[in-house]
């Protein structure tokens, strides 16, 4: 290829969203020509972390356990139009199948609510948003309601990311919904995720994790094989799932359509969900 032109489109109307629609649907049933999909999970997941440094109802382990049985990760997806959402339960999609867990249950959700004294104290849920258009609004309000069936009254705050970084915003924070999207180095994003303020994982865990954190870091800094590295960081991971300190929600994929029987070979996706253009070639 002599060129490549990615054309970024502004927000489309809903009739130009449904042209572009009835137009795949057209040739993909009546046109020789079909269309097949090329997709590529993304390592990476969008969760829960709790707010451990401010006092609250979600201070009780059991209270945070409640609301992780409370989520139906596949209804999540369903609602979410899921047809490139998968349930997590990690960052890594490999882990996630191995544990191969569904933790939704609202008979033990209630009961975990009823030992823990719960008197209908509200919970704070900050989302994110990282652009207009691009936010975790529509899966905080399905969160609310969730938590809602159980008895858990629940309030819900979207903010722009760079504003609830600022200390003043993020104190009023019970929990907080974000996510991220590893890069190829799944070594050095692992690393980041734990690190980074903004994946509001480090910053909300509290005195006792944040040291627990910082130790763990440091072991994996000092380590220099990747496999012990990689293994290092999940069990951090686990440890904070045990504390019920993070919940996790859902991955997803990329996926792009490609026309059939046409002389365009190497199609795949990078972890991002771009194109790999160094891989096409033509036959």
């Amino acid at each position: 290829m002599d060129r490549v032109e990615i054309i970024t489109l502004p927000d489309l109307s809903q009739q130009l969203k449904n042209d572009f629609s009835s137009y795949f649907s057209h040739n993909t049933t009546n046109n020789a020509m079909s269309w097949e999909e090329v997709s590529q999970p993304e390592e990476g997941a969008t969760y829960i972390t709790l707010n451990l440094h401010k006092n609250g109802a979600h201070q009780s382990p059991k209270i945070r356990q409640a609301i992780h049985h409370a989520i139906d990760r596949e209804a999540l997806c369903d609602y979410l139009g899921g047809k490139h959402l998968f349930p997590a339960d990690s960052q890594l999609i490999a882990e996630t199948r191995r544990t191969n867990q569904n933790p939704y249950n609202l008979l033990k959700a209630k009961e975990l609510l009823r030992e823990a004294g719960y008197h209908g104290e509200t919970i704070t849920l900050y989302g994110t948003q990282l652009r207009k258009n691009a936010s975790v609004k529509r899966e905080a309000l399905w969160i609310k309601e969730q938590c809602e069936e159980i008895g858990i009254r629940m309030e819900v705050f979207i903010q722009p990311i760079n504003e609830l970084l600022k200390k003043q915003v993020l104190d009023k924070a019970d929990m907080v919904i974000g996510g991220v999207a590893f890069g190829n180095d799944i070594v050095f994003s692992y690393y980041r995720y734990f690190q980074m303020p903004a994946s509001f994982v480090k910053n909300l865990m509290g005195k006792r994790l944040e040291k627990t954190i910082d130790m763990q870091l440091q072991k994996v800094r000092q380590t220099p094989d990747l496999e012990q590295q990689l293994n290092d960081l999940l069990d951090l991971e686990r440890l904070l799932k045990r504390e019920t300190a993070i919940i996790h929600l859902y991955h997803r994929s990329h996926a792009i359509t490609v026309k059939q029987q046409t002389n365009l070979q190497g199609v795949s996706l990078e972890s991002f969900g771009r194109v790999d253009y160094r891989k096409l070639w033509f036959k």
